[in-house]
């Protein structure tokens, strides 16, 4: 089973800005950012393997790190980038107003996963909490389809 790995970073993206935080960006500091799966569904997997996916759930990792000035910018297309993984993603409707984000976006692997990505969530100057949903379909899964759902947030601690 291939591991999901999204680099924190790249969930609260970065670019370059300077001044007062606009709706899509985040204050510079020391932020403690952490990650999850809180789903993982197969269906017609057998117990056994419905038990393993279970256990995948549920462990949340946290890293510290310091976010620049010219590194606050949530930037949906670094996000298309780390769902990437060797494969085409086109981001469709994207939207970050009143501190709210809602998108989604569509990738395709060369061995012939398919995936659909909605993400959910708020973002505030010293805050953010994301919802990341993914239908994947690959013919490796029992039953070729697998649903997957990934926690991620941020908290800024104070300056670096």
């Amino acid at each position: 089973m291939q591991k999901i790995a999204i680099p924190l970073a790249a969930l609260i993206g970065l670019s370059a800005c300077s001044g007062a935080p606009a709706d899509d960006e985040i204050l510079p500091g020391n932020w403690k950012m952490s990650a999850g799966m809180t789903n993982f569904e197969i269906p017609g997997a057998t117990e056994e393997q419905a038990a393993m996916f279970k256990d995948m759930a549920g462990d949340m990792m946290s890293q510290e790190q310091c976010v620049s000035a010219n590194e606050r910018k949530f930037d949906p297309a670094q996000l298309a980038d780390a769902f990437k993984q060797g494969g085409d993603c086109t981001i469709g409707e994207f939207d970050l107003a009143d501190g709210q984000i809602l998108g989604n976006m569509s990738c395709k692997t060369p061995d012939g996963t398919s995936s659909d990505v909605a993400i959910t969530g708020t973002l505030q100057p010293d805050n953010f909490s994301m919802s990341v949903t993914t239908e994947m379909e690959q013919a490796a899964l029992p039953g070729g389809k697998a649903n997957v759902t990934i926690e991620v947030k941020g908290e800024r601690l104070g300056d670096c």
